[in-house]
């Protein structure tokens, strides 16, 4: 695995982790809770951004890079729901309303 590539999906696991380590904490602050989000949102589009430049053939990838940055977005895809609970609505972010 090349350096950059290899950076990106360590920022992404620890990223998932961190996530998963501060849940309990961030929900106690509304304002934690957006960026808590926000840092979940941004580790898996760096995955997302990674594969895209495979696909658009800016650079090339080994299979293991694919399913590394695929299962990345899978798992992490699997904490997203939970961090949008009823009433977290509040607070100055840049999402739709309809999210």
């Amino acid at each position: 695995m090349t350096g950059p590539l290899r950076n990106l999906t360590i920022a992404g696991l620890l990223a998932a982790i961190l996530s998963l380590s501060f849940a309990g904490i961030a929900g106690a602050d509304p304002a934690a809770e957006i960026k808590f989000r926000q840092s979940n949102m941004k580790a898996i589009g760096g995955h997302m951004g990674a594969l895209a430049a495979m696909v658009k053939g800016a650079r090339t990838g080994s299979p293991l890079e694919v399913r590394t940055h695929a299962y990345a977005i899978g798992w992490m895809s699997r904490v997203a729901g939970e961090l949008f609970p009823d009433g977290s609505g509040a607070g100055e972010t840049a999402a739709k309303p309809e999210i």
